[in-house]
């Protein structure tokens, strides 16, 4: 079909083999052609496997269609009115039973005998892109073309020319605008002239740049030509179909969507920060710049330019950098990268299945992420291990039947010709034995193994499937790691996402062991409808192993953005080598072992505050507070809330917090947000109860869905697991922890005791005791922390590393107070608590036990003793109760140093951004001095040495008489780190030196002694 430049539209067969078929139109102007490339003679649309269908949908708009003005503006709503009837005709079109699923559709209108404004055709393109992009993308509308005619002012005068302008969207997720003037060229051919601004987008990715060679719909310059014909697919654009087709991305579109989702941060950003009027320019022209690496003969990992779609293996690999506007610093123009390796399946070669050679690029690919100590990224749609037979020996072999004129009896072997074997044999593609032919009496060869010619066939790959589950088990032990779920993820690619912990799931996307098929051929009948029914998100979101869930690809893309986001832009630094020069950057920041390499001096310096999305100041009140009695969201207390109409401000930054595992243990509630700029990670508790469900299974007919309730406040297993997993995620991403405690306790039921609650809060500690970030436990106000739940999490199961704080309103026991008196202040004592302070009950008693009190009256007496004490027993029971909660206050935990201060719930984000900011440099000076000194060098040794070199600042020996009391002093810790760079450099030089000094001692001491 021609690109449309007659004003008379017909049915035509398209370019090479194929044909079409005019299905009609739904509107008078409107004709749609469905075009399919398979072979075939019929004039009848042919009815073969998968044939490429493409509809193409031609519309003629008249002026009395557009009812277009003097001015040349169309009518209002008149120009997408026109179109909205091309699409209607193309879903009767698509409708039509006498073709198959459709792709590629192409729309056309060509604006006939009328001179229309650019501008107004440019709003129509920009209304279609942003209001029916969704349903054009359903219909698989990859490209909508309007021809019209426009007046174009030149040296020459105005002269009036035909335009094509194009809106495309091939990924389905970034649609592009394209114009084009159609002139008559030198050679007299009419070609399409590019309009200046709006060129062809630029690549994400390094494009590869192919020698020019004029082709048939080209001029010799690389024009398009007007009049030919629309061209096939391509072998590349069939690959990003059969992507589409099986609910994923192309490959090699993720960069795309990545930089879409960097693109939306950046406008995001600019909204927000309306006092940053000239936020947007800081974005760089190309705000993700992704490489791909390939493996060569040796093994090695480099850069290649190769095109799109050469790759030879199922796995694609990227080196990419990020530029993410938290990162950027308007008064410096400084803008720091983040660095990632980026994986993915491409689910168009051998389905996205793990052979031995994506093994190895998916090992080399891990290997490189914990090299760099840089995030990894894996975009998970395969089909888990790749199954193979010999090919070569199946075309080949024969079979020893038992009684070759009855072969239903049954056979005894198969076997080799000496012919065949001959032929696979110097491939030792089979292993053999020989035999004679009963029949022929000729030498032949008993198959009894079949090895292959070609690797990547059986066991090998599930032997290399285990390799890179040990590579993915690693590289979450050391670096962040994330992995995304489109398409489907079966088997190992189903364990991969496990290993790398944090998983974005999209919809329609089973993370599943075995498919429903091969489960019901197993059951023997007909269980499971679909792979959803095993691992989608209704399953997979509930059970913790999905994190988030996402609706499609790119909102998948923007949940890893905001992960990565949050990740601190320094990692763990190594020993530096005594070769090392200067520890610390003109501007303080501290130099590491990698310096030099992309983002390194960042990657290793002090972390510092990210540009908030929005303006949130540090130094202001918490306001959100629960009310007493009442049960709270604690998400409110974390992100703040609107109340009658006013924003009453959380304790981390406004629309910072971002949730994960939502759906799964919904008594605990974990996530990451921001205290003045800083990431941390976030687990804080539902007070609400919630319910947990257990759902049927198809396969057991006696099964029933099981509903079990879970009151807040207490930790469950469930609840249990994900605060201990959670604590993991953070400590390996390297972010700060604040736990807002408020436990009663652990639920020590009979079935949760069976359920392992035992095992999941002794977890909890194996996760604070391997903690190595600033961790801060903080009871809100009337939180409680009862008995087990105090233990758990108490600051000396790692004192170098937790601090615990407690609001003016909050309590700790190991009992609550009602069980306290219980036990320690029973009925027997309230009441002699009641006679030691009533007067009345004093004057009784006292009567009572007088001498001269007559048996009769002292009967009398205590009868009205004990009317009294029944008047007063529910006073006194309180009064027992208020004794016993004043044993739970925030003063009596200060009192016995349990906690370290007692922090007001209004003042509590001024405090914590001081002491994070604070504990932040002193962790990271620690690990600086462990990388000179030794990582054997303890705690108490590094803050040792830090203390004295403060006390050596004469504004601390001014303020303080002691260095410990100056090291405690946050305020003045945090001006002498940041105005005394210098001499810290030269303290860690000098304790170098010294380090480097005993080596050589007492490696020269031991050469003596030997």
């Amino acid at each position: 079909t021609g690109h449309g430049s007659s004003p008379s539209f017909y049915p035509v067969v398209a370019s090479g083999p194929g044909t079409a078929l005019n299905l009609g139109a739904a509107a008078s102007s409107a004709t749609v052609t469905a075009a399919a490339s398979s072979s075939s003679s019929s004039g009848a649309f042919p009815r073969v496997a998968n044939p490429e269908t493409r509809f193409f949908v031609r519309v003629l708009a008249y002026p009395a269609d557009t009812r277009v003005d003097d001015n040349g503006e169309l009518g209002p709503g008149a120009g997408e009115q026109i179109v909205l009837e091309a699409v209607t005709s193309l879903e009767i079109a698509v409708a039509d039973r006498r073709v198959g699923p459709s792709l590629a559709n192409h729309l056309f209108v060509n604006f006939v005998d009328q001179v229309l404004q650019s501008s107004s055709m440019n709003d129509l393109a920009e209304r279609l892109m942003s209001t029916h992009q969704a349903r054009l993308a359903a219909l698989n509308v990859l490209e909508v073309e309007l021809r019209y005619k426009t007046a174009v002012s030149g040296a020459n005068g105005t002269r009036i020319l035909p335009v094509r302008l194009f809106l495309k969207n091939t990924t389905g997720y970034s649609p592009s605008l394209e114009m084009f003037y159609e002139v008559v060229c030198s050679s007299g051919h009419t070609v399409l002239s590019p309009v200046d601004g709006f060129s062809a987008p630029v690549p994400v990715v390094r494009p590869f740049r192919p020698p020019t060679s004029p082709g048939s719909s080209r001029t010799e310059d690389g024009s398009l030509l007007v009049h030919m014909p629309y061209p096939l697919l391509s072998p590349l654009m069939r690959r990003r179909l059969a992507s589409h087709k099986l609910s994923t991305t192309y490959v090699y579109d993720w960069p795309t969507l990545f930089d879409l989702a960097v693109r939306e941060m950046w406008q995001l950003y600019a909204q927000s920060r309306q006092d940053l009027p000239r936020l947007s320019d800081e974005m760089p022209p190309f705000p993700v710049q992704a490489v791909e690496l390939a493996l060569t003969k040796e093994g090695v990992l480099v850069e290649t330019t190769r095109p799109k779609g050469q790759n030879t293996i199922g796995m694609v690999c990227w080196s990419v950098l990020f530029f993410l506007p938290s990162r950027c610093d308007p008064d410096t123009h400084e803008l720091r990268p983040k660095q990632c390796i980026v994986l993915s399946n491409d689910i168009t070669f051998q389905s996205g299945t793990f052979a031995i050679a994506e093994d190895r690029l998916f090992v080399a690919g891990c290997k490189m992420a914990r090299a760099r100590g840089v995030p990894l990224i894996y975009l998970a749609s395969n089909s888990g291990a790749r199954i193979g037979v010999a090919q070569e020996v199946k075309d080949v072999f024969r079979v020893a039947f038992a009684n070759p004129e009855k072969p239903e009896v049954g056979f005894r072997y198969l076997y080799l010709t000496e012919e065949d074997y001959q032929k696979l044999a110097p491939n030792r593609a089979v292993n053999v034995e020989e035999a004679t032919d009963p029949a022929t009496k000729t030498k032949i060869y008993r198959i009894t193994d079949i090895i292959g010619s070609k690797e990547g066939l059986g066991v090998e790959n599930l032997a290399g499937s285990g390799w890179i589950a040990g590579q993915m088990s690693r590289c979450f032990c050391t670096i962040p790691t994330i992995s995304m779920t489109s398409g489907r993820s079966v088997g190992i690619g189903a364990y991969l996402n496990r290993l790398g912990r944090r998983v974005v799931q999209t919809k329609n996307s089973p993370i599943v062991l075995t498919g429903a098929p091969t489960l019901n051929k197993l059951l023997g009948k007909e269980v499971y409808f679909s792979n959803n029914q095993l691992g989608g998100t209704a399953i997979m979101l509930p059970n913790g192993v999905t994190h988030w869930e996402a609706k499609n690809d790119l909102e998948g893309v923007r949940l890893i953005m905001e992960w990565l986001d949050y990740l601190p832009d320094h990692s763990r630094p190594t020993a530096l080598p005594p070769s090392s020069c200067g520890l610390f950057t003109s501007e303080g920041e501290l130099l590491g072992p990698h310096a030099g390499s992309p983002g390194a001096s960042v990657a290793l310096g002090f972390p510092r505050e990210v540009l908030q999305r929005v303006a949130d100041p540090w130094d202001r009140d918490v306001e959100a507070c629960p009310d007493p009695g009442q049960p709270v969201d604690p998400r409110l207390l974390i992100a703040g809330t609107v109340v009658r109409g006013r924003w009453q401000s959380g304790m981390f930054d406004r629309d910072s917090w971002v949730e994960s595992l939502k759906a799964w243990a919904k008594t605990v509630v974990c996530g990451r947000a921001r205290l003045g700029g800083f990431g941390v990670g976030i687990i804080a508790v539902e007070s609400r109860p919630q319910e947990r469900v257990h759902p049927a299974d198809p396969s057991d007919p006696s099964s029933c869905a099981l509903v079990t309730a879970q009151a807040g406040n207490v930790w469950f297993p469930d609840s249990a697991r994900k605060t201990a997993d959670a604590l993991m995620d953070f400590q390996k991403e390297g972010l700060p922890c604040f736990i807002l405690a408020n436990w009663r306790g652990f639920s020590g039921g009979m079935r949760d005791m069976f359920d392992e609650v035992i095992k999941f809060g002794a977890d909890i500690v194996d996760s604070l005791r391997s903690y190595d970030s600033p961790l801060f436990v903080y009871l809100p106000p009337l939180a409680e922390l009862r008995g087990g739940a105090w233990v758990v999490i108490d600051p000396l199961i790692n004192e170098e590393v937790i601090e615990m704080y407690s609001s003016e309103s909050a309590q700790a026991n190991i009992l609550e107070p009602s069980g306290i008196v219980e036990i320690k202040y029973r009925d027997p004592e309230v009441v002699a608590t009641m006679h030691r302070l009533d007067p009345h009950c004093g004057e009784l008693r006292a009567e009572m036990h007088a001498p001269a009190t007559t048996a009769e009256r002292r009967a009398e007496l205590a009868e009205d003793l004990k009317a009294r004490e029944e008047i007063l027993y529910p006073l006194y029971k309180s009064i027992a109760l208020q004794f016993a909660t004043l044993h739970d206050t925030p003063g009596r935990m200060l009192a016995k140093k349990c906690i370290r201060a007692i922090v007001e719930w209004k003042n509590a984000r001024r405090f914590f951004y001081k002491r994070l900011k604070r504990r932040l440099f002193e962790f990271h000076l620690r690990s600086r001095i462990r990388a000179v000194a030794g990582a054997s060098t303890s705690a108490q040794q590094c803050s040792a040495m830090v203390s004295r070199w403060l006390f050596e600042w004469p504004e601390a020996a001014q303020a303080h008489p002691t260095a410990e009391a100056a090291f405690q002093d946050d305020e003045l810790f945090l001006r002498w780190a940041a105005t005394c760079t210098a001499e810290l450099d030269r303290q860690l030089q000098g304790l170098r030196c010294q380090t480097i000094t005993a080596s050589v001692k007492a490696r020269l001491l031991g050469t003596a002694g030997g």
